[in-house]
């Protein structure tokens, strides 16, 4: 996936998810943890895995320091589920936990057949 591809689909997965808050913030932030998933044994030619992010968490991040986490050597996590953590001060977090295996291949990504691409929208708590 190209950044720009990915960077297009992450910024409107985000305005997808806080259109009901559009009025209660003025800046976002992203918290990513990183390698969420159960990734061995895993496919080594098929995907890049980190084990470097095992138990890594970033807080408070910019969009564009999120894209640089997240889009390592022309991949990206294969899920990255994302949803509003909290909001305060007209601040709101973002959370999103994401994959630990990385991929360029478009049809290894889980939410690809809603049209998200790596992205799951999702409501705290569920």
């Amino acid at each position: 996936m190209e950044k720009i591809e990915f960077k297009r689909q992450f910024q409107e997965c985000t305005n997808l998810l806080l259109e009901k808050y559009k009025d209660a913030y003025k800046e976002i932030r992203y918290d990513l943890t990183l390698n969420e998933s159960y990734d061995l044994p895993y496919n080594y030619s098929k995907f890049d895995y980190y084990p470097e992010d095992e138990g890594q968490i970033i807080r408070s991040v910019t969009f564009d320091k999120a894209v640089t986490v997240l889009y390592r050597n022309g991949k990206i996590p294969i899920w990255i589920d994302i949803y509003v953590s909290y909001i305060e001060k007209q601040v709101v977090v973002l959370e999103l936990l994401c994959a630990g295996r990385y991929t360029n291949d478009g049809n290894e990504l889980y939410y690809r057949e809603k049209g998200t691409g790596a992205f799951g929208l999702k409501i705290k708590g569920s």
